[in-house]
């Protein structure tokens, strides 16, 4: 089963390690062994580690340019596309916080390839909130990450990474997936989108040149 990008809840944290992750279909991605392969404890080898620290710095870029393209250009469709009427000043302002927050990389437990939740095949990505005995947030990267495009594309690093810290540092949700979804929402409830982590991701990662 192919399942998407997901937020786990701390009230979730318990159920993690007896459960597959909520969550939909996204990216129909054909793994077949890609990307450096880490421990099942969930350990990041440094191959892993590299690419996380630079799918942080690509993400930092497309938020900064995605804030730039709404204060320069909020009258542009691609705007509506993804935000609705949603306020632009705000929306520029989400993805500077988005920036800020993937610099912080060093305060996030990592864990690559945990075989007790990527081990269905479909998760990219997932952030756990600290709680109890947990004192630090959980980042965690399945193969699908390590294996999707670090900058173009659907479902890129930078914008898996967009998705996850957004979670983080705007308390963003689920509410859909995937770009027609997204624009859906945009249209019916903006103000929905504009706390939808995949209407942040989709509209950096589909940003006009």
């Amino acid at each position: 089963m192919k399942i998407r990008l997901t937020l786990l809840a701390a009230t979730a944290a318990a159920a993690l390690l007896a459960a597959p992750m909520l969550g939909t279909a996204a990216q129909q991605d054909d793994l077949q062994g890609k990307g450096p392969v880490a421990a099942e404890s969930g350990t990041c080898t440094p191959a892993q580690r590299a690419t996380i620290v630079q799918a942080f710095a690509d993400a930092r870029d497309l938020a900064l340019r995605s804030a730039a393209f709404l204060e320069e250009r909020p009258e542009d469709p691609h705007v509506a596309r993804f935000f609705g009427n949603s306020p632009r000043k705000v929306l520029a302002e989400h993805y500077r916080i988005i920036a800020a927050g993937t610099e912080r990389l060093s305060d996030l437990d990592l864990r690559c390839e945990d075989q007790r939740v990527c081990g269905n095949g479909g998760t990219f990505a997932y952030i756990m909130h600290p709680h109890g005995q947990r004192p630090r947030a959980v980042a965690g990267f399945c193969r699908s990450f390590f294996a999707a495009n670090p900058t173009t594309g659907q479902d890129n690093r930078a914008g898996i990474v967009i998705h996850e810290v957004s979670h983080l540092v705007l308390d963003t949700r689920d509410a859909e997936y995937q770009p027609r979804a997204a624009q859906d929402l945009a249209k019916d409830e903006p103000n929905v989108a504009a706390m939808n982590a995949d209407n942040y991701e989709y509209f950096a990662e589909f940003m006009p040149r």
